[in-house]
């Protein structure tokens, strides 16, 4: 898109958040980025664009859209709440819980925020269900395994297999994308207390 006036520019605008909410993320995303190609300083444009790739399970580039929107539009709490939602969908909690903190620092007064479920109090339980049986079947697979077989050898075998299966099971849930949360740690637990 050539260096258009401010009409052609918003008309193209639009016309992106028409493909953007008809459901074709793609041709949203092709056209915002021609928007911004000469028009980088719109923020409109990359806040719309990070939700495009947020749509699309492509948090890391929704977040650099949403930093580089927030850089030109400091004071857009839309726009940090929607990082704050990508860095946690990316399962960057800590991040999610930084940008939540400034958000809630820069919102005006008389905005009332109630945090009306936190399932992190969960998760939390479960991984450490989680280290609690493995730790626990551990020692009991390698005591019953020393007594009845007494073989030093094969207990310390056993003791290796059992935190190198869950490594293992850790590296093919991220190659797979797949996020830590209950289930997958109750899943966890139950394989390992067995």
């Amino acid at each position: 898109m050539a260096q258009g006036n401010s009409t052609e520019v918003d008309s193209a605008f639009a016309r992106a958040t028409q493909l953007h909410e008809a459901g074709d993320l793609e041709g949203a995303i092709r056209a915002y980025q021609a928007i911004l190609a000469s028009h980088p300083q719109r923020a409109d444009v990359r806040s719309n664009l990070g939700a495009a790739y947020s749509r699309l399970g492509r948090y890391e580039d929704a977040i650099e859209q949403y930093k580089q929107a927030l850089a030109l539009d400091g004071r857009n709490l839309a726009i940090r709440f929607n990082l704050a939602l990508a860095y946690y969908k990316a399962a960057w909690v800590a991040e999610a819980a930084d940008e939540l903190t400034r958000l809630l620092a820069a919102a005006p007064e008389n905005l009332r925020i109630d945090l009306l479920f936190d399932q992190s109090l969960f998760v939390t339980a479960a991984i450490e269900g989680v280290v609690t049986e493995s730790v626990i079947a551990g020692l009991l697979t390698a005591a019953m395994i020393l007594v009845f077989l007494g073989s030093m050898r094969a207990t310390v075998a056993v003791m290796l297999s059992i935190p190198l299966s869950a490594l293992a099971a850790f590296i093919i849930l991220n190659s797979m994308g797949a996020t830590i949360n209950a289930m997958v740690l109750g899943g966890l637990a139950l394989a390992f207390s067995r």
